[in-house]
């Protein structure tokens, strides 16, 4: 009797499971994404209707059509660098991988961007920053890419603002940034950066990701370059101690730098997505997770033998390593830093590659890089060289293009100006650099703010901050002008940054703030600058091995545990022949 009640249970139990798993399956049954990619050939895959499922983001679509991909990064910070073998800069520095869904460009990367059923998601490649695409996305960058800005609103326009020292302003709470690495050159892209990028790339889209060339390309100079060229900036920030700078400092701006460092050291302790947010995380004095290091990027260095198609991955990987103190001369018998300044891709992504090059090779021992020089490789870019070529994507209006002759853009001419600021006694620079700060000067007066794709963004106002403490000017005073407080009005509620203001906080923007924050702090302190100069023949204890033996406390929870589950286990076994025997 008591046997044949428990089978009936059972029996009983699995229906209702099957039934359950039945209806489910029923219910979901009709729901579909379409997904088509396009390249500049024509369709690599035409429009079908793929099955969705929750969850689903723009790049989990993608990746069910069985096509070639290749990314960096992860989550928000996900950037969709090849498909099918067709990568980003193969048709020259404004190409690259954008998306679209029903229509319409988004603001995050594609590996953050949720989908939902019947939506019509489009890749296009793009060979002249979107515009070429078709209207819907016609004012996309190629460092906005697939995770970084979305298309400029019509109704959209700068606040204005006074021309004039800018007042403390309320901090803007819901401000959203960009979708990724922001990265490929965002990339570096930070910010490569991109990153903001064509597709978000993380290195001409994570190291700039905002690389959009200026609406005023034309600006002249004038009368005032000859007058700002006699114009030391740095005349009363540089004559105080560093404890009087920071007591310059208003005490809520000083709380609102304590939160967002705070802040991102708590996700990213979480998991790491991109090569920026480690460097943050080392940076603020943190440990880095070694698992990140070695499966992800030395492990892809091994691979792939230090030869990147996308120059601005390798800069990144060097850079971050740098700062761990890995010697990268000798990443697991790779010369990491060899194979930049023998790379055929330097200049593939337009001044982007270059600026990053040539600021992986401040950030390294001189004696170490002079030791590479010294082996006499054949077409080696040397320091002399990468400045040259840097120097031609000056234009006349002191700003740095992403392309020559295209128009200026404010990310590449502060990149470009942190690049430069180590070499303006030795390479005669100074008429260079003050004509581009003349630049940067016009840009935000005229525009009331600094301005891209027709929006005032975060981005741009980091890559500023960076480049003016490589020079050692005051960011909180540049010619009356507080970028440290205009930043902080893209922080968000949970203490993150926007790319708009406004918005929700995007990674890209978030990881650009902060390296800002840190190039700030550091020129507070008189610590130097950032990335630069570290010992790369000291490695580094600041990496968490994942592996480490679990503290006392979790092991003995781990054992009580153990020990309860094994005596749940014994008492329901001893109840069940107890009732076997009664019923016997």
């Amino acid at each position: 009797m008591y046997k044949k009640r428990l089978r009936s249970i059972i029996i009983s139990f699995m229906l209702v499971i099957n039934l359950f798993i039945y209806t489910s399956t029923v219910s979901n049954a009709q729901e579909f994404v379409s997904v088509c990619v396009y390249s500049t050939s024509g369709a690599l895959y035409q429009s079908v209707s793929v099955p969705y499922q929750s969850g689903d983001t723009a790049y989990s679509v993608l990746a069910k059509t069985g096509l070639g991909l290749s990314t960096t990064g992860g989550g928000g910070s996900l950037y969709v660098s090849s498909i099918n073998g067709i990568s980003e800069f193969d048709e020259g520095p404004a190409s690259g991988w954008v998306y679209a869904v029903n229509g319409y460009k988004p603001d995050v990367s594609a590996g953050a961007y949720s989908v939902k059923a019947g939506d019509k998601i489009a890749w296009h490649y793009t060979v002249d920053y979107g515009s070429d695409i078709g209207s819907s996305i016609s004012k996309l960058n190629s460092y906005v890419a697939n995770n970084i800005k979305p298309e400029p609103k019509p109704e959209q326009k700068p606040e204005t603002k006074p021309e004039t020292s800018p007042e403390s302003k309320p901090n803007s709470n819901n401000s959203n940034s960009q979708g990724s690495s922001n990265n490929s050159s965002k990339e570096e892209s930070t910010n490569t950066s991109n990153s903001n990028n064509t597709n978000n790339s993380s290195d001409s889209k994570e190291l700039s990701n905002n690389s959009t060339s200026s609406d005023n390309p034309n600006n002249s100079n004038d009368e005032n370059t000859d007058k700002e060229t006699e114009t030391n900036d740095k005349s009363d920030s540089s004559e105080k101690s560093e404890e009087e700078k920071k007591e310059d400092i208003p005490d809520d701006l000083k709380e609102n730098m304590e939160k967002a460092r705070a802040a991102v050291k708590e996700s990213y302790k979480v998991e790491i997505n991109s090569q920026w947010e480690a460097m943050i995380l080392s940076l603020l004095g943190e440990e880095v997770s070694k698992d990140y290091i070695e499966t992800k990027i030395i492990k892809e260095i091994k691979a792939n033998n230090g030869n990147y198609h996308t120059i601005t991955e390798l800069e990144k990987n060097l850079i971050l390593l740098n700062i761990l103190g890995y010697n990268t001369t000798d990443i697991e018998g790779v010369n990491l830093l060899e194979s930049l300044i023998t790379s055929e891709n330097v200049e593939k992504q337009g001044s982007n590659g270059v600026i990053f090059a040539l600021i992986s090779l401040n950030s390294i021992n001189e004696d170490i890089v002079n030791s590479m020089y010294d082996k006499k490789l054949d077409n080696a870019w040397s320091t002399d060289k990468l400045i040259e070529t840097i120097l031609s994507y000056q234009n006349e209006d002191g700003g740095f293009g992403l392309v020559k002759e295209k128009g200026s853009s404010i990310d590449i001419t502060a990149m470009a100006i942190s690049s430069l600021a180590k070499h303006i006694e030795d390479k005669d620079l100074k008429e260079v650099i003050d004509k581009a700060l003349m630049f940067l000067e016009n840009q935000y007066k005229e525009n009331n703010g600094f301005i891209s794709d027709g929006n005032l963004n975060s981005e741009s106002l980091s890559q500023v901050i960076i480049a003016l403490t490589y020079l050692d000017i005051d960011p909180s005073n540049f010619r009356g002008i507080n970028l440290i407080e205009e930043l902080f009005r893209f922080k968000t509620d949970e203490n993150k940054f926007s790319h708009l203001l406004g918005q929700e906080f995007d990674n890209m923007a978030t990881e650009q703030a902060n390296l800002a924050l840190i190039a700030y702090d550091k020129y507070l302190s008189g610590d130097g600058y950032l990335y630069e100069n570290l010992d790369v023949e000291t490695i580094t204890t600041n990496i968490k091995d994942e592996n480490e033996k679990i503290d006392d406390k979790e092991s003995n929870n781990l054992l009580f545990a153990s020990i309860g589950t094994i005596s749940l286990c014994l008492i329901a076994y001893v109840v069940y022949r107890k009732k076997k025997n009664n019923i016997s």
